[in-house]
């Protein structure tokens, strides 16, 4: 037996929401201790985490994070980091079951699934001048179980129905760079930005791992005159494989934001905002288009600080 919930947006668009009634309760405990030693420049931090599912039993994982600082050439620090994960899949991926059938396409969950497992490693460089700070940073994880939304096989729901299941992958890698910039451009004119390249596959195939874009880009650019604040901000995601091994894609997107804050006196602001400025959204008929769904938003109000 199922509980079944519709919500609809703003566009009209109505998501059926059912999970099971009778689901098991579920209890989840996590412990997390770290400690900080300097020994001089460098900086240790070890760590472990201990958590504890009634579905999944017990599991360590312990950390270890090193920085180190440096004033030559230029201001910055170095830091490194290695590390396992575990994360157990939440009712959502078990359990909830998502009806978009009008559109083409329902989500279920799967209570089968493991939960993931990961060793990850990390090497950055961050470099800091007086009107800018420069940052890269290099990553690496190595996954087991990792857990993917994949297309299955026809399952009574309808002719013309995809179906989309969670599934483990036994072994995947993801790997890639960040990189991030902030520019003092002038007096209360301020430029930032990050970019992030991405490489996600399954280790037994090789092919692209779904719903994880190569590419990603956010930049903002503010401006501060006394009590008066702007910023107009670009985000950007490029194209991803639908689904493991299939043909489709998710489709490239970007968007454009713009926010305004007014201070009146000590105690009260005054904000306006656009979100979506150019009112680009998904593409409700294509199951595929994981793009944001709203479309252009228009917002303002008064924030009073006790």
């Amino acid at each position: 037996m199922r509980q079944q919930h519709a919500q609809t947006n703003r566009n009209g668009e109505t998501t059926v929401t059912r999970e099971l009634a009778t689901a098991p309760e579920r209890e989840h405990v996590e412990l997390y201790a770290q400690n900080e030693i300097a020994l001089g420049q460098v900086e240790l931090v070890p760590g472990a985490r201990l958590s504890y599912d009634d579905d999944f039993g017990s599991h360590f994982a312990p950390s270890l994070n090193l920085r180190y600082g440096f004033q030559w050439p230029m201001a910055g620090h170095f830091h490194a980091g290695v590390g396992r994960g575990y994360r157990v899949p939440n009712l959502k991926e078990r359990y909830f079951h998502f009806d978009h059938s009008r559109l083409g396409y329902i989500v279920v969950g799967n209570p089968a699934l493991k939960p993931e497992e990961s060793t990850s490693t990390q090497l950055g460089v961050e470099l800091q001048g007086q009107h800018y700070q420069l940052d890269i940073n290099l990553f690496h994880n190595e996954l087991r179980n990792f857990i993917v939304e994949e297309t299955q096989a026809e399952h009574g729901f309808g002719q013309g129905i995809t179906v989309h299941q969670y599934q483990n992958v036994e072994r995947a890698r993801t790997r890639g760079v960040e990189l991030g910039a902030t520019f003092d451009l002038a007096a209360g004119v301020l430029l930032s930005g990050g970019y992030t390249y991405l490489e996600a596959v399954d280790r037994a195939t090789g092919q692209r791992l779904p719903q994880r874009p190569r590419h990603q880009l956010k930049t903002e650019l503010a401006y501060q005159w006394r009590a008066t604040q702007a910023a107009l901000e670009f985000i950007a995601e490029g194209s991803a494989p639908a689904e493991l091994g299939g043909p489709g894609e998710t489709p490239a997107w970007q968007r454009w934001n713009l926010r305004f804050n007014q201070a009146v006196g000590e105690r009260l602001t005054l904000y306006f905002g656009v979100d979506n400025l150019l009112d680009e959204h998904r593409d409700v008929t294509d199951p595929h288009d994981t793009s944001p769904l709203s479309g252009r938003l228009i917002y303002s109000g008064l924030r009073l600080r006790g």
